[in-house]
């Protein structure tokens, strides 16, 4: 089998080697707001703007690894300088995935804020919510990644996540938190869940109480059929 051939944007393959797309990257995810702005004006001189969407061997951007290491700073410089909020690596994955896979609360928050699809899911269906809820090496509380993701589940949630989404092998975001030990998280999606579907039936309940007494105790109430006079023929006023 022949060896896999790199696969690189513009900017990376017009360099001479892909050692300043690594720096940019490394840069973005340090987080140094001022070293990031140092380093878009110095590699732009050389790709122009194509150094923003310049790629590694996941398909991340230097955005996406900024998302990796919650680096707000260097998150709102590329923004501001134009880099795709919503952009996908090679697996589909966007920044706000990739943050609540890390269980960085702050990034996620972050990016919400700032027009970041809530409902975005990878090419394997995952949402953010799956992606901050289940864990394939720590198990529940036993390690401070699931302590964090577990902050970060909640704070999707009250960001209204959706808790009915599936990924592509049919399973809920609480399903797969279950089945890799994470009970506590499971239960807060499933108890979030359960507290929706209440909300909706009061509602539901609402309107329909509302309508009853309008159509019933309301408008037929204040309904008046006005009374007619019946007038037998030629008794009218014009009969001669």
């Amino acid at each position: 089998m022949p060896p896999k051939k790199k696969t690189f944007n513009h900017a990376a393959r017009v360099a001479a080697d892909d050692d300043d797309v690594r720096a940019f990257h490394r840069i973005a995810a340090e987080g140094s707001k001022d070293e990031m702005k140092r380093a878009l004006v110095k590699y732009a001189e050389k790709y122009g703007d194509d150094i923003i969407d310049a790629v590694d061997k996941e398909g991340r951007t230097a955005f996406m690894k900024a998302a990796e290491t919650s680096h707000t700073p260097t998150m709102a410089v590329l923004l501001e300088a134009g880099a795709e909020i919503d952009g996908r690596d090679y697996n589909g994955n966007t920044a706000l995935l990739i943050a609540a896979h890390r269980g960085y609360k702050s990034a996620v928050l972050w990016l919400l804020d700032k027009g970041a699809d809530l409902k975005a899911s990878n090419y394997s269906g995952e949402t953010a919510l799956m992606k901050a809820g289940h864990h394939k090496v720590n198990l529940d509380g036993k390690s401070p990644i699931s302590n964090r993701k577990k902050d970060t589940v909640e704070a999707l949630l009250e960001r209204g996540v959706s808790v009915d989404a599936v990924d592509r092998s049919g399973k809920t975001a609480e399903q797969l938190a279950e089945a890799t030990g994470h009970r506590s998280v499971a239960g807060i999606i499933r108890r979030e869940r359960d507290a929706r579907m209440l909300r909706e039936k009061a509602r539901a309940a609402t309107i329909n109480d509302v309508v009853h007494s309008l159509t019933v105790g309301g408008v037929n109430r204040d309904v008046r059929m006005k009374p007619m006079r019946f007038k037998p023929p030629g008794n009218s006023s014009n009969t001669p």
